[in-house]
């Protein structure tokens, strides 16, 4: 194994509930809207939609929001989210334990870090910087929305960075919480670890080489073993 890649919301953190969610909320709120979106929709919206201003156009295409409306509100949207997340909520939140101890032991074994995730990439590097200082500058490339898409049939994020990294599938593990980036690491042929939440519990991960609810448990050669099982 010579790079690890991590996704990031609900997998370096847990980024969603506190981050997110309540910046979404504060943005809704901001713009003078009479709703507020409850953990449990937003959970849905998440398994079933990427990107918060994905999610927040249809509801309001479901709400029966005027389109030229929408539009208007969703380009203010979108930014306001990201300043509110980076600005209020990010140094809120706490990395998901055991994330930092393989972090560490992958930079002592001279492995290569990067990120592949659907957030936009300012919003990571604030994230990496707030939450991992010593480690920030270990992260090679951060590898977001801006950079190309992560999911579904077009993504083709994982392939850039294989790319941009000069790696073979089977020289990376990626380490994701949900089925979408699972899917999409897997899709490009990287050995994928899943360490799922209380929201992406009991999705299908047939594929991965290692599932379970935390990575704590682990250390790095464990999951060098585990990238081992993919032929």
């Amino acid at each position: 194994m010579k790079v690890l890649i991590f996704d990031v919301d609900g997998t370096l953190a847990d980024t969603e509930k506190l981050g997110h969610l309540s910046a979404c909320n504060d943005a809704i709120q901001q713009l003078g809207l009479g709703f507020q979106w409850t953990w449990e929709e937003y959970v849905e919206m998440v398994r079933t939609l990427p990107g918060n201003i994905n999610r927040f156009v249809k509801y309001l295409k479901e709400k029966n929001y005027p389109q030229n409306e929408i539009d208007e509100l969703a380009q203010k949207f979108g930014p306001l989210k990201v300043k509110l997340y980076n600005e209020k909520y990010l140094p809120l939140l706490e990395l998901r334990p055991g994330v930092e101890k393989i972090i560490q032991q992958a930079i002592e074994k001279d492995i290569r870090l990067c990120i592949v995730s659907s957030s936009h990439e300012d919003q990571i590097k604030s994230l990496v910087d707030n939450l991992l200082t010593p480690y920030a500058k270990k992260f090679e490339r951060i590898f977001g929305k801006e950079t190309g898409k992560k999911v579904d049939e077009d993504g083709i994020l994982y392939q850039i960075c294989l790319n941009e990294m000069k790696i073979t599938p089977t020289e990376a593990l990626a380490i994701e919480d949900a089925h979408d980036g699972a899917s999409a690491a897997m899709r490009t042929g990287i050995p994928t670890a899943v360490f799922y939440n209380d929201y992406t519990k009991g999705s299908d991960f047939s594929g991965a080489v290692l599932v379970d609810e935390s990575i704590e448990k682990y250390n790095l050669e464990d999951l060098i073993e585990a990238q081992k099982k993919k032929k």
